[in-house]
C-alpha cells in the first residue's frame, strides 16, 4: 500500500515540490531540504527529509521542541508547518522502504533512549507520516506557543498522550486502521480548523453548541423518549452496579445522578462545558470533567463500566473511542452504546453527527478490540400509531424536524398530551432489560429505532 500510493503521489506532486524548493531557497539562499537523524524500526537509525521551516543552523541556537511563536521559522516555513507540507519529502522515505505512510512519527535517539520497556514497542514497526498523535497534536506549535520553555512543556503536555495513541496504534495494528488514519488525516488537513487549546481536546467540535441539542432536567418527553431514557441509565445501572462507572457525554449529568445511586463512583465526561456547569450543580455527587471521548483522562483499567449514550454518531474516529474503551475497562468490564438505527425507514441524523454505525459496523469494531458483543433493539419501528408514524415520516421528508431540544419539545407538545420533565425518570436496575429485544441476527436491526449493545471487554483480545 505504502508504494502503491507514495511513488504516483511523489510524481504527481513533484512541481509543487520544486516550487516550495525554490521559495525556501530565494527566501534565504540556505538549502530548500533539512536532512535530520531519526530512529526507526529496530533502532536503526535514518535519515529523514523535511523542507526546511526554520533559518540555518536553527539546531544550534534553540531546543529541540518548537511553538508557533518560534523565531527560528521563517515565513515560508510557518505557511508549510501550516499544512503540514514540510512533511511532504518523507514521500522519499516511504519509497526508500525508510518509512510508512502511517505509523508513530519517528523520533532522536536521545528521546528513544528515555524509552520504558513497554515503550519500545514503538520501534517493532517502521515510523510513519502520520498516526492517531499526528491528528491530534496537529497543531502542536499552538499547544506550546505560551510556555516559557516548549521542551518542559511537551513533555509535560504533549509526549505521554502521543505515546500512549502510538501505542495504541502499534497494539492495534491493520490495514483497515491504517485507512482510517489517512481518511483522517486529510479531514484534518482540509475540513477543520486547527486545533487551539490543550491536548486531546478537539476545539472545533467543542464550538458546535452542543448544549442545544443534549437533554436537560427540565426536557419535556413525550412517553416513549421518557421511556427510553429510563431504559437506557437502568441498564447503565445494572452494568455499574457497586463498580467504578463513567459516562462519555454525559450531558446535564441528569441520567447519572440517577445512576449514581446504585455504583461505587461515577464520573461524566462532556466536550460542552455549559452542559457541564449544569451537571455540576445539579448532581454535586458525582465527578464532571471536560474532555474527548477519543482522550479520556482515565489510567488503563481504571473503569468497571463506561457508558456511552447516543454520542457515537458525533466522534470523527469512532474507531479511537472504542480503542480508548478497551484500554480503560478492566477485564470483564462492560461497555454500554446505544445509538439510533441508520437503517430504519425514515430515519433523521442528529446536527453536528459525522457517520452513523451500522450494527454490524459496530459489533465488528467492538469484536475487533476484545469485546463479547450482546445486541439488542429497543423502540420497534411501527410500534407507534400509524397517524404518528406517518406525521413522522412527513416532517422527515419536508425537513420540518427542529435541530434544537427545545424546538423539539415544543412540536411534541402539540401531537402529544402527556410530557413528562426527564428529570422524573425512575431508573431501576431490575427492569434494566424491560422493552429489549435480543438482537440474534443483526440485521434484524432495521426494524427498530434504537440499537443497544453491551459489550464485555475480554480477558485478552484475539
Amino acid at each position: 500500500m505504502d508504494l502503491v500510493i507514495a511513488v504516483p503521489l511523489a510524481a504527481v506532486l513533484s512541481p509543487f515540490a520544486v516550487a516550495v524548493g525554490l521559495a525556501i531557497k530565494r527566501q534565504d539562499k540556505g538549502p530548500a531540504l533539512y536532512p535530520a537523524k531519526r530512529v526507526g524500526a529496530e533502532g536503526v537509525e535514518f535519515t529523514m527529509y523535511k523542507f526546511r521551516t526554520m533559518v540555518t543552523d536553527a539546531d544550534a541556537i534553540g531546543g529541540a521542541s518548537t511553538s508557533a511563536r518560534d523565531p527560528r521559522i521563517t515565513p515560508v516555513g510557518h505557511f508549510l508547518r501550516r499544512w503540514k507540507l514540510d512533511e511532504l519529502p518523507q514521500l522519499i522515505n516511504v519509497i526508500r522502504g525508510d518509512m510508512s505512510l502511517v505509523g508513530p512519527r519517528p523520533t532522536l535517539d536521545w528521546d528513544v533512549a528515555r524509552y520504558s520497556e513497554g515503550e519500545r514497542r514503538l520501534l517493532s514497526v517502521k515510523p510513519g507520516i502520520t498516526d492517531w498523535a499526528s491528528i491530534r497534536f496537529r497543531d502542536e506549535g499552538e499547544i506550546l506557543k505560551d510556555e516559557v520553555d516548549p521542551d518542559e512543556a511537551y513533555d509535560r503536555l504533549i509526549r505521554p498522550e502521543k505515546i500512549r495513541l502510538s501505542l495504541m496504534y502499534v497494539d492495534h495494528a491493520s490495514l483497515r486502521q491504517d485507512a482510517s488514519i489517512l481518511v483522517a488525516t486529510a479531514k484534518a488537513l482540509f475540513g477543520h480548523e486547527p486545533v487551539h487549546g490543550r491536548p486531546g481536546f478537539d476545539d472545533d467540535r467543542a464550538k458546535r453548541e452542543f448544549f442545544k441539542i443534549t437533554e436537560d432536567w427540565s426536557t419535556k418527553a413525550d412517553q416513549q423518549q421518557w421511556e427510553l431514557a429510563r431504559q437506557r441509565y437502568s441498564l447503565a445501572a445494572a452494568l455499574g452496579r457497586g463498580k467504578v462507572l463513567a459516562e462519555v457525554g454525559c450531558g446535564t449529568g441528569y441520567g447519572l445522578a440517577q445512576v449514581a445511586r446504585f455504583t461505587k463512583s461515577a464520573v461524566g465526561i462532556d466536550i460542552d462545558e455549559w452542559n457541564l456547569a449544569i451537571a455540576r450543580e445539579r448532581a454535586p455527587e458525582c465527578d464532571f470533567l471536560l474532555g474527548d471521548a477519543e482522550a479520556m483522562p482515565f489510567r488503563d483499567a481504571e473503569l468497571d463500566c463506561l457508558v456511552g449514550l447516543e454520542m457515537l454518531y458525533y466522534l470523527p474516529h469512532p474507531e479511537v473511542f472504542i480503542a480508548e474503551a478497551a484500554r480503560t475497562l478492566r477485564p470483564g468490564g462492560h461497555l454500554l452504546v446505544s445509538m439510533p438505527s441508520p437503517e430504519r425507514t425514515a430515519f433523521k441524523a442528529s446536527p453536528f453527527s459525522t457517520r452513523y454505525l451500522t450494527a454490524a459496523e459496530l459489533n465488528e469494531l467492538l469484536d475487533q478490540e476484545g469485546f463479547d458483543v450482546e445486541a439488542y433493539g429497543s423502540c420497534p419501528v411501527g410500534g407507534s400509531s400509524p397517524a404518528k408514524e406517518l406525521v413522522r415520516r412527513a416532517l422527515v421528508r419536508m425537513h420540518l424536524i427542529p435541530r434544537t431540544i427545545e424546538g423539539r419539545a415544543k412540536l411534541k407538545a402539540v401531537v402529544f398530551r402527556n410530557m413528562r420533565t426527564l428529570e422524573s425518570i425512575e431508573v431501576d436496575p431490575e427492569r434494566a432489560f424491560d422493552g429489549l429485544s435480543r438482537l440474534d441476527h443483526l440485521s434484524a436491526a432495521h426494524s427498530y429505532a434504537i440499537t443497544v449493545m453491551v459489550g464485555t471487554r475480554r480477558s485478552s483480545s484475539r
